[in-house]
């Protein structure tokens, strides 16, 4: 399957409104674990995107052949890029807005370490399921 823009903005639109309903509800409070597969599903769908602009960079300079290994670096090297962004924006959510909001996000290094190699594992899974060249198209 080819992996398209809309694909992955749909994916990236669904995790978002979860963590939303998840924050809202309170539900990082009950399962605090819920914290593993959500950054697991964030580097899945971020890898969706990566993999999608690479389909596009194909296309749009004819290229027929790229090796599975630096398809697989340009991902991991996106997913871990956004990953770690989304640590400093949790970062500066509970240095700025700890108290008014009610909740910890940063929990420890550990916390954080675990959270950045479950996004990395997603996109290394979608990367397996979804490779950009899988589809010549």
């Amino acid at each position: 399957m080819r992996i398209r823009f809309r694909h992955a903005f749909a994916g990236i639109v669904a995790v978002l409104i979860f963590q939303a309903f998840a924050i809202a509800c309170h539900l990082y409070n009950r399962q605090p674990n819920l914290d593993i597969p959500m950054h697991f599903a964030g580097g899945f769908v971020t890898a969706l995107l990566a993999i999608a602009i690479q389909h596009e960079f194909k296309k749009v300079h004819r290229i027929k052949h790229v090796t599975w290994w630096h398809e697989l670096l340009f991902v991991i090297g996106f997913v871990a890029l956004v990953a770690v962004g989304w640590e400093f924006f949790e970062f500066l959510v509970d240095s700025f807005w700890q108290r008014q909001l009610g909740f910890v996000s940063q929990i420890s290094i550990q916390d954080t370490m675990g959270d950045l190699a479950m996004g990395l594992i997603g996109g290394g899974v979608a990367h397996v399921l979804f490779r950009p060249g899988l589809d010549q198209a």
